[in-house]
C-alpha cells in the first residue's frame, strides 16, 4: 500500500462561511429559468435571465435595504464578527435584515449560521477579505452587496438560478444537468480540464461558459454506459471482481468468467472468483500491500475480525456477508465475542466518534463492494466527528488507558470544526496509552478551534453630589441667638461610592462680630477645609484602573487532559475621587444696625459644603481564548506514529477585551453665605472625578499543531508528514484598543509541525 502524499496548504485565515446561491435565487427572482443544452460539439444554448442574487425578505416590520444611489461609506458601527450589539456586524448570524447594522441578512450554506449579516458595496464601499461585490435583483432598484465566494462548476442543477452567479448557467451535458460558470470578458480563466465554450444565452444572446473538455463533468459522450465495464451504468463505475473477467450488461456489472487457474472462494459466482493463493503464514496482519498471507480471502485474519460497511446493519453478524454499519457497533461486537481483535472497515465516510477498545485494532481501506479487497488509496475510509462531545470538545477518536496492541491503520481521521466558545478540535485524543498503540499509514487532521467571546464592558462610575450653600449671617444685637441669625455652614455632598466613599467636608458655621471665623471641615478623603472666609480644597481625582493582562498564545493542559487557551484578565476598577473640603465661615462685624449696643454685631456667612466625588468606573472584562486545532494530541502516552500525514486547521481567535467604564464626575461645592458688610464665606471645594476603569485584556488565540505531546508523552515518529491547513488563532484586541491585545496562538508554521515528537 502506498501512503497518500502530503498536501501542504499555505497558511491563511479561513473565511467563516460560503454563500448559498442555489435554491433561493429562483424563488426571489420570479420563477424557473429554462435549462441550457450542450451536445458533444458544444453548440449554442438557449437560456433565460436568472435575475442575479435574490433580495432577502426583510421580515416582519423590518425596513428594506437602502438603494445604491444613496450608498455612502458607513458610520462607525460594529466590525466584522462583532455580534453582541443590538445591530450586528458582517459575518454575524441573523434572521432578518433589521438584525444587521447594514440592513442586509443573506443565507449561507456553511458555517455555524444559516444566515449572516453582509453590507452593500460599490462606490466608496469595498468588500473585506475574499468576499466579492455581486449585483442584487428583485423588486426595486438594483444594487450590489458583499458575498463570500461560491464554487458551482459542475454542480448538479435544474435551472439557472441553481448555479449562483448572475451569468452562470445550468447546462444539459451528456452526464446530466450541470452548472457552468461565466468565462466572458473580465472573468477568471477556466480551470484545467475545462474550456470556455460559446453558447446561446438568455433570449438568444451569445454567452460564454466554462464546460468540461469532454462534454461531460465525469465522462465523455463516447462512453457506452450499457456495455463499458469501466463506466457501467454511470461514469467511472468500474466493474472489478478479484481474479474474474468483468463485464457490463444493460448497465449492470456482471462476471463474464473466471481467469484460468482461479476458483471461487465462497462458491458464489456473483461474489467473484478467488485467486490462486500460495499460503505463506497462518498469521495475517493487514499490510500496506494488501497481501492475503493465509489465503482466507481477506488481508487480515477473517476469523479474528468484525466486518464494518456503510451498507451493513446494526443487527448484522459482523461477518463479511453480514457486516455492521458503524465502527462503534463493530467494537461492541468484538467485545461481546471475546475472541475478536480486528475490525475490517470498508471505504466510505463514518460520521461518528470512535472510542477505542484496548487490544482491538481498526483497519480501513477495504472495498465497499462486499469483496473486501484492501487498498486504502482506492477505498478511503474516513472517520469524522462533527459535534462536540460531553466535554464540549470535538474529538473524533478517543484512546485512553490502552496497554495492549491497538492499531489505527489505513484510515483518514478528520475532526469537525468546534463552533462552541473556546472549544478545541482533536483528530485523535489519547491519554495514558503505552507504546503498543500505533497509528500507521493514516491521515489525521484537526478541525478549526472555536472563537473566544468578547469580555463584558465596565459600567460608568456614579457621579458625586453638590455641596449645599452656606446661609447668610444676620444682625444679632445680642450676638446670642445663633439659631436665628448665625450663618450656617452648608451640608457636604453625601458619599455616593461603595463603602461610603467620596463625601465632601461640611462648611463652617460663622461667629458673631469680629471673632476669627472657623475653618471648614476636611472631607473624609482628606481634602482640607478652607480657612476663615476661604474656599475648601478640591478633592483629588481617582486613579485610573490598570488594563487587564492579555491572554498568551500558549494555553495549558488541564487535569482533565484537555487543552485550554489563555483568557484575558479583567481590568482594574477606577479609584474613587476625593470629596472637596468644606468652606471656611465668613467674617462678621461688630455693632448692630438697629440699636447700637457695643456687645452686639452681625454674624458671618456660613461656608459652603464640599462637593462629593465621582466614583471610579468599573473595569472591562477579559476576552475568552480561542480553541485549539490538533491532529494527534497525546497526554502521558508513547504511541508509534508511522507513515502518517498529520495536520491541523486554524485555532480560534481570542475574544476582545471589554471596554472600561468611565469614572463618575465630581461635583462643585456649595457657595459661601454673606455676612456683615457683605463679607463672603468660603465656598466648598470641588469633589474629585472618579478614575476610569481598566480595559479588559484580549483573549489568547488558539494553538494549532499536527502532533501535540503533553505531560510525560514520548511518541515515536517514523516517516511522518506535516500538512498545515490553517494557523494559530489571532489574539483578541484589548478594550477600545488601549488595552492589552491577546497573543496569537502558537502554531507549527513551516517547521516540523510537532510539539514533543522527534
Amino acid at each position: 500500500m502506498t501512503v497518500p502524499s502530503s498536501i501542504v496548504a499555505p497558511a491563511r485565515r479561513l473565511t467563516p462561511c460560503v454563500v448559498a446561491l442555489v435554491a433561493l435565487l429562483a424563488a426571489c427572482a420570479g420563477g424557473e429559468s429554462p435549462v441550457a443544452d450542450v451536445d458533444a460539439g458544444l453548440p449554442d444554448v438557449v437560456v433565460a435571465d436568472d435575475g442575479g442574487f435574490p433580495l432577502q425578505d426583510p421580515g416582519p416590520d423590518q425596513d428594506a435595504p437602502v438603494p445604491f444611489e444613496t450608498l455612502t461609506p458607513p458610520d462607525a458601527g460594529p466590525g466584522p464578527g462583532e455580534c453582541t450589539g443590538a445591530l450586528k456586524g458582517i459575518q454575524c448570524g441573523c434572521n432578518y435584515n433589521g438584525d444587521c447594522f447594514s440592513g442586509w441578512c443573506i443565507p449561507v450554506d456553511q458555517g455555524p449560521f444559516s444566515s449572516v449579516c453582509t453590507e452593500p458595496c460599490g462606490g466608496a464601499v469595498t468588500c473585506a477579505d475574499d468576499w466579492s461585490c455581486k449585483p442584487v435583483s428583485g423588486s426595486g432598484d438594483q444594487i450590489s452587496i458583499c458575498v463570500p465566494p461560491v464554487v458551482v462548476l459542475c454542480r448538479e442543477c435544474s435551472q439557472n438560478s441553481d448555479c449562483g452567479g448572475t451569468n452562470d448557467l445550468c447546462l444539459d451535458l451528456s452526464d446530466g444537468r450541470q452548472c457552468g460558470i461565466d468565462c466572458g470578458p473580465g472573468t477568471e480563466p477556466c480551470p484545467p480540464a475545462y474550456e470556455c465554450a460559446e453558447v446561446t444565452g438568455p433570449g438568444g444572446t451569445p454567452a460564454q461558459q466554462c464546460v468540461p473538455k469532454t462534454g461531460a463533468c465525469t465522462c465523455g459522450e463516447d462512453v457506452d454506459f450499457q456495455t463499458d465495464p469501466i463506466n457501467c451504468g454511470k461514469c467511472k463505475r468500474g466493474c472489478e471482481f478479484p481474479h474474474a473477467v468483468p463485464g457490463c450488461v444493460d448497465g449492470g456489472c456482471v462476471i463474464a468468467g473466471c481467469e484460468d487457474g482461479w476458483v471461487e472462494l465462497n462458491e458464489t459466482l456473483d461474489d467473484g472468483c478467488e485467486y490462486e493463493c500460495t499460503k505463506t503464514s497462518d498469521i495475517d496482519l493487514p499490510d500496506a500491500a494488501g497481501i492475503d498471507s493465509n489465503c482466507d480471502g481477506v488481508d487480515g485474519e477473517a476469523a479474528r475480525g468484525i466486518f464494518v460497511a456503510l451498507y451493513g446493519k446494526a443487527s448484522g453478524a459482523g461477518t463479511r456477508n453480514s457486516p455492521v454499519a458503524t465502527i462503534s457497533q463493530g467494537l461492541a461486537k468484538a467485545v461481546a465475542a471475546g475472541n475478536k481483535d480486528m475490525l475490517f472497515v470498508a471505504g466510505g465516510e463514518y460520521r461518528e466518534q470512535v472510542v477505542a477498545v484496548d487490544g482491538v485494532s481498526i483497519y480501513g481501506g477495504y472495498s465497499p463492494d462486499g469483496l473486501w479487497e484492501r487498498d486504502p488509496a482506492s477505498y478511503e475510509t474516513i472517520i469524522i466527528a462533527e459535534a462536540p462531545d460531553e466535554t464540549g470538545q470535538v474529538r473524533t477518536v478517543v484512546m485512553e488507558g490502552l496497554t495492549k496492541t491497538t492499531v489505527l491503520g489505513g484510515l483518514t481521521i478528520n475532526a469537525g470544526s468546534n463552533t462552541l466558545e473556546s472549544g478545541s478540535s482533536y483528530g485523535v485524543w489519547m491519554r495514558d496509552c503505552g507504546d503498543a498503540v500505533r497509528i500507521i499509514a493514516s491521515r489525521v487532521i484537526g478541525g478549526n478551534g472555536g472563537p473566544g467571546k468578547p469580555g463584558g464592558n465596565g459600567t460608568k462610575g456614579s457621579p458625586g453630589a453638590q455641596g449645599q450653600p452656606g446661609t447668610q449671617g444676620l444682625d444679632d444685637c445680642s450676638c446670642n441667638e445663633p439659631d436665628s441669625y448665625q450663618g450656617k455652614g452648608g451640608a457636604p455632598g453625601p458619599p455616593t461610592c461603595p463603602g461610603d466613599k467620596g463625601g465632601g467636608g461640611k462648611g463652617a458655621s460663622s461667629k458673631c462680630k469680629t471673632d476669627t471665623p472657623p475653618s471648614g471641615s476636611p472631607s473624609p478623603g482628606g481634602a482640607a477645609g478652607g480657612g476663615p472666609s476661604s474656599k475648601g480644597d478640591d478633592g483629588d481625582d481617582g486613579d485610573d484602573g490598570t488594563h487587564g493582562k492579555a491572554g498568551d498564545g500558549l494555553g495549558e493542559v488541564g487535569a482533565d487532559g484537555l487543552w485550554r487557551g489563555s483568557k484575558g484578565a479583567d481590568g482594574g476598577a477606577g479609584g474613587h475621587g476625593i470629596g472637596g473640603g468644606g468652606g471656611g465661615a465668613g467674617q462678621g462685624i461688630a455693632g448692630c444696625t438697629i440699636i447700637i449696643i457695643p456687645a452686639g454685631g452681625v454674624w458671618g456667612g456660613g461656608g459652603g459644603g464640599g462637593g462629593s466625588a465621582g466614583c471610579g468606573g468599573q473595569p472591562g472584562k477579559g476576552g475568552t481564548p480561542g480553541g485549539g486545532s490538533f491532529g494527534i494530541f497525546a497526554i502521558d502516552s508513547d504511541p508509534l506514529i508511522q507513515n502518517t500525514v498529520v495536520g491541523h486547521r486554524s485555532g480560534g481567535n481570542g475574544g476582545n477585551g471589554g471596554l472600561r467604564g468611565k469614572g463618575g464626575a465630581g461635583q462643585v461645592g456649595g457657595t459661601g453665605g454673606l455676612g456683615g458688610n457683605n463679607f463672603k464665606a468660603g465656598d466648598g471645594g470641588h469633589g474629585g472625578h472618579g478614575g476610569d476603569g481598566g480595559n479588559g485584556g484580549g483573549g489568547g488565540g488558539g494553538v494549532a499543531f499536527g502532533i501535540y505531546a503533553a505531560g510525560s508523552s514520548a511518541p515515536s515518529c517514523q516517516s511522518v508528514t506535516y500538512e498545515p491547513l490553517g494557523t494559530g488563532g489571532l489574539g483578541g484586541i484589548g478594550g477600545d484598543s488601549l488595552g492589552n491585545q491577546g497573543q496569537a496562538g502558537k502554531w507549527a508554521g513551516s517547521s516540523a509541525g510537532f510539539q514533543g515528537c522527534p
